[in-house]
């Protein structure tokens, strides 16, 4: 299985596909905005090690943090501090062995639209044909998590 992960310090979105590229399942992880830092990213690591633990990853594929603040109130300090512990969630659950592969932000759009400067409209829309979701309920970061481990299969697997 490949997990992709899309982090943030507010909500990290999440994907698994079997080793042939074919999505499993997705999904968000948000917690209340009103819990401290500390405790989201607790709240977020604890859901992601139970889905792990479920699918059992072979590999972890990261969408590589942005160097600007993404979200009112996140530093980018933030959200590779959430990335690591959501990252490491994972990896604690996952077959000995399991690695982790980042990529950058324009390597995922041009992976899956064929443009390293698509918005995030774009891949939403391209992410919900590829697996048949519905638009209205596929998030940004469900959508970019799917895109990490689409890219992963495509570049790694797929070749």
């Amino acid at each position: 299985m490949i997990f992709g992960l899309d982090c943030s310090s507010t909500r990290t979105g999440w994907g698994v596909l079997d080793l042939t590229g074919q999505r499993i399942s997705s999904g968000v992880v948000q917690p209340r905005a009103s819990l401290p830092f500390w405790e989201r990213l607790v709240e977020m690591a604890h859901y992601l090690g139970g889905i792990a633990t479920t699918y059992k990853p072979l590999v972890v594929a990261v969408e590589a943090p942005v160097m600007v603040s993404k979200f009112k109130g996140s530093s980018t300090l933030q959200v590779a501090q959430a990335m690591g512990v959501c990252t490491v969630a994972v990896l604690q659950r996952a077959y000995d062995g399991a690695r982790v592969f980042q990529y950058q932000p324009s390597t995922l759009k041009k992976q899956v639209t064929g443009n390293g400067r698509a918005e995030k409209k774009d891949m939403v829309e391209h992410i919900g044909r590829i697996y048949r979701l519905p638009l209205l309920d596929l998030t940004d970061d469900e959508a970019d998590a799917l895109a990490a481990a689409l890219t992963h299969y495509r570049k790694e697997i797929a070749k």
